[in-house]
């Protein structure tokens, strides 16, 4: 059981790890979006996949 608790925080870690890249990724393309508008540029699509992580 050690072994199998031990895989599961490891896991664990490597999902927030993930989880915090993807929103830093989310915020980066919202930034990026708004330096766009000012130049009244049109936006990058924001990928479907990092809509969850939106910090909105």
């Amino acid at each position: 059981m050690d072994h199998l608790t031990t895989l599961v925080e490891t896991k664990k870690a490597e999902v927030s790890a993930l989880e915090r890249l993807l929103r830093m990724a989310m915020r980066i393309i919202r930034r990026a979006n708004r330096r766009l508008a000012v130049r009244q540029k049109p936006p990058e699509e924001i990928p479907l996949e990092l809509v969850p992580y939106s910090i909105d």
